[in-house]
């Protein structure tokens, strides 16, 4: 997927359905975060599921949720953009060994 004015900075999170990953916007340091739907899974019904994440995320307003900014599509690709509040994800935490398994089961 192509942003006209960001540049990739590195990849998030991967599911069998999404990919997350870290933009940044133009010459500024300002980055946020699109997920985008998997090519082989992008149906109707996935589409509709991220619609959904969209519509839920945007009322929340709790520490530690990842904010939704924008959802865009069309009948050819979907994508969710979201504010970005720096950090790594949990996966990523548990493959650099800073946590076990148990220490990231009580966060």
């Amino acid at each position: 997927m192509l942003m006209q004015g960001y540049k990739l900075v590195e990849e998030v999170s991967r599911t069998s359905w999404s990919l997350a990953q870290r933009f940044k916007r133009g010459e500024t340091s300002d980055t946020i975060l699109i997920k985008n739907l998997r090519q082989s899974v992008a149906t109707n019904e996935v589409t509709s599921l991220l619609k959904h994440e969209y519509r839920m995320c945007r009322s929340l307003a709790l520490d530690g949720i990842v904010r939704p900014v924008e959802f865009i599509g069309n009948d050819a690709e979907s994508v969710l953009l979201m504010e970005d509040p720096g950090g790594q994800s949990l996966e990523r935490i548990l493959q650099s060994g800073l946590l076990n398994r148990d220490q990231a089961l009580f966060i």
